[in-house]
C-alpha cells in the first residue's frame, strides 16, 4: 500500500499485519547539465513504487525525504546541501517516529552517495529506538547487475540517466551531456573546498550518452526485484 491512500482507521488495521516500511531518501543536486536535479530522489521513489505494486499487502510505501547531504556538488547550480548533523537528526527522528507508529521494520531506499555516512549513523539511532533498518544503496549494492545493463555508470552517468529516462524521458536532455565522459577516479575519500567542481567536471562522472530508456527500464525492474529479495533475507516472517 501507499500511505497516502490510507486513513488513520485503515492504517490502524494495516499495522497489525506488520508491513515493511519503504522510505525513499534522495537529494536535490546537479546531475550534469542533462538530467533532473531530483534524479537521486526520483529513482528510489520509482523503485519503491514498483516494490509496493508487486506486493501491496507486504510493503507500505512512505513519502520520500527529498533533501540530503550534497557537500561535494554544492558548487553547482540547483544543488541544495543539508549539513550532515541536521540531516542525521531529521532522518533519525523520522525513523524513530515510524517505530513509535508501529513500523519498526524499515527499508531505506537511498538514491544519493553523499547520504551514505549520515544514514548509517541515523540507522543506528533508529535501531537503538527499537527499529530494524536495511539501507539499500542501489547503485552500489546491485553494481554487478547494473554494469551488465548500463556500462558507463557514475554520477549522472549511464545508470542514473537511463533510469530517469525510463521514468520520464522529458526530464533528460542528452544533447547537453559532455562529448567524453570524465575519467573515473580511484574510490578514495578526499575533501577540499576549492577543487570540488574539478572533481566532478560539469557535475558528471560517468558516460550518460550510453543511456537509453530501455536500459533504464531493465535497471529499475532489476532493482525492484533485488529489493524484494533482500526483504525476504532480512525480514523472512
Amino acid at each position: 500500500m501507499h500511505i497516502a491512500e490510507l486513513t488513520s482507521k485503515e492504517f490502524s488495521a494495516l499495522i497489525k499485519q506488520r508491513p515493511l516500511a519503504l522510505l525513499p531518501i534522495g537529494t536535490l543536486e546537479a546531475h550534469g547539465m542533462h538530467a533532473s536535479l531530483a534524479t537521486d530522489t526520483l529513482i528510489p521513489v520509482e523503485i519503491g513504487r514498483r516494490v509496493e505494486q508487486a506486493e501491496r499487502t507486504r510493503f507500505l510505501l512512505l513519502p520520500e525525504i527529498p533533501y540530503g547531504h550534497s557537500w561535494d556538488l554544492a558548487v553547482f547550480d540547483g544543488t541544495v546541501d543539508i549539513p550532515a548533523a541536521p540531516f542525521i537528526s531529521y532522518v533519525s527522528a523520522v525513523g524513530s517516529g515510524l517505530v513509535k507508529a508501529g513500523l519498526s521494520r524499515q527499508i531505506w531506499l537511498n538514491g544519493h552517495g553523499g547520504n551514505n555516512g549520515a544514514l548509517t549513523l541515523a540507522a543506528e539511532a533508529v535501531a537503538e529506538a527499537g527499529g530494524q533498518v536495511v539501507i539499500v544503496n542501489w547503485w552500489m549494492d546491485f553494481r554487478q547487475e547494473i554494469d551488465a545493463i548500463t556500462p558507463g555508470a557514475g554520477h549522472a552517468g549511464a545508470d542514473e540517466t537511463a533510469a530517469v529516462m525510463a521514468i520520464n524521458a522529458a526530464w533528460v536532455h542528452l544533447a547537453d551531456t559532455p562529448e567524453h565522459a570524465p575519467a573515473r577516479t580511484a574510490k578514495v575519500t578526499y575533501k577540499e573546498v576549492s577543487g570540488r567542481a574539478g572533481r566532478f567536471p560539469g557535475a558528471v562522472n560517468g558516460a550518460p550518452r550510453e543511456a537509453t530508456a530501455e536500459k533504464g527500464e531493465a535497471l529499475l525492474t532489476m532493482c525492484a526485484r533485488r529489493v524484494r529479495e533482500l526483504s525476504v533475507e532480512f525480514f523472512p516472517a
